[in-house]
């Protein structure tokens, strides 16, 4: 089974090297820009709990793409047409990194959700809450027990 931790790590690998996302965070959405300035366009991923069936492990992410605004929104549009096409990128990314994989798939996608002038500073964006599943072997570390 794959971790949380080592999926995010999968998905910064594809933001910082994607040429137009220039920072990647992790974190609650009320955590965003509180622990160090941010360089826009940013990919800010929201882990959204998981949830398990059988073998199945599925770990449920909001990606937000976002780009700041320029004063009186002149470049809004812009960004909007923008974020949604690095989604779409990021997420064709981690399809084709998982398909030589056979227990790491996603399994939904839902609706690009735009938004404007939100957060501390104004910015502008798309996100979408992403279902990636695992496989669990339902096996037993034996090496945490004692």
């Amino acid at each position: 089974m794959t971790s949380l931790n080592a999926l995010i790590k999968q998905i910064q690998a594809i933001a910082e090297s994607h040429s137009q996302i220039s920072n990647f965070a992790v974190g609650q959405r009320y955590d965003f820009g509180a622990a160090a300035a941010l360089t826009y366009p940013v990919l800010w991923v929201v882990p959204n709990g998981a949830s398990m069936s059988g073998n199945n492990f599925d770990y449920s992410l909001v990606f937000i793409l976002m780009d700041l605004e320029q004063t009186g929104g002149e470049n809004q549009v812009e960004i909007l047409s923008d974020s949604l096409l690095i989604l779409v990128d990021v997420l064709a990314k981690l399809r084709e990194l998982f398909e030589p994989i056979a227990n790491e798939e996603i399994i939904n996608t839902g609706t690009f959700t735009p938004f404007v002038d939100a957060q501390l500073d104004t910015v502008s964006g798309h996100s979408i809450e992403v279902t990636v599943r695992t496989f669990n072997a339902n096996d037993v570390c034996n090496n945490i027990f004692n």
